[in-house]
């Protein structure tokens, strides 16, 4: 994606390293001077910190990095208090990347106190989506981006195996519900396993898939080469891309209902991106 000339996919050799840089540092810059009125730990954020983290550690004189400094210092590195709700680990991967880049404990301390708390007092709740308690565990599929990633680098971070060992539990109990192994896609949550698309096919929303298949190289990059299940992630990884590229629309987007882009027939850029 960084090398410069025409690629396979017919991309304008204007598009290179440089384009992609200038373009990277013009979207952070942008973003955070245009602020949106939500708390700066939702989980809006923590996606838009997921990806300037990346994009920081990528180019060091760039932007990202101290953005996300200044961010995590006024937030004194904190999460929501849904302690047992995914979207409110999101900007954990920003904190924990940022607590191992600056050798700042500080960073990584809350939310390492909130993954503590989920694993030692585990919810026993129904993966069936709008039942008691199902959003203290992984039942819809964003989850899988939202707090996976953050285990996998706690262990990293600490060494402690412990929070891999919960994480695959975890990720494989949700991906055994709502995989759909003919398709090779994820079911947003468990109200649309017998909800049609208008053309009578299965219903995938794209932001859904596109959620699992962002946090899956999250996952992998800190997950240790010889943890015995890396071949299920690596294999999940595989088919979920090759399921998606079948869906794929020809000018690179995907649409809202990956299996009727006619209904709506809209382009859905968040699903596209991720």
């Amino acid at each position: 994606m960084l090398s410069a000339g025409t690629s396979v996919s017919g991309a304008s050799a204007d598009w290179n390293e440089k384009t992609i840089r200038d373009n990277l540092q013009l979207v952070a810059e942008w973003q955070a001077k245009h602020p949106k009125k939500r708390s700066p730990l939702h989980w809006t954020y923590g996606a838009f910190y997921s990806g300037l983290v990346q994009y920081g550690l990528s180019v060091p004189e760039g932007p990202g990095l101290p953005l996300l400094r200044k961010a995590g210092e006024e937030q004194e590195w904190k999460t929501l208090n849904r302690h047992y709700h995914a979207d409110d680990h999101a900007v954990g991967h920003a904190w924990m990347e940022m607590a191992m880049e600056d050798g700042n404990p500080a960073a990584a301390e809350k939310i390492r106190a909130v993954l503590d708390k989920v694993m030692n007092r585990p919810s026993s709740a129904s993966l069936q989506f709008l039942t008691p308690g199902c959003q203290d565990r992984w039942s819809w599929s964003d989850a899988l981006f939202m707090s996976p990633p953050v285990f996998v680098k706690l262990a990293a971070y600490t060494g402690n195996r412990r929070y891999l060992e919960f994480m695959d539990r975890e990720y494989k109990l949700t991906c055994d519900y709502l995989f759909d192994r003919e398709e090779g896609l994820f079911f947003r949550d468990s109200r649309y396993f017998t909800v049609p698309a208008a053309n009578g096919k299965k219903m995938f929303w794209s932001r859904g898939n596109g959620w699992v298949i962002a946090g899956l190289p999250l996952i992998l990059q800190d997950m240790p080469a010889d943890w015995p299940s890396r071949p299920f992630y690596e294999d999940l990884l595989k088919r979920l891309a090759a399921a998606l590229k079948k869906c794929q629309s020809p000018d690179g987007s995907w649409h809202a209902s990956l299996l009727d882009p006619d209904e709506p027939p809209l382009k859905e850029m968040s699903g596209t991106l991720f």
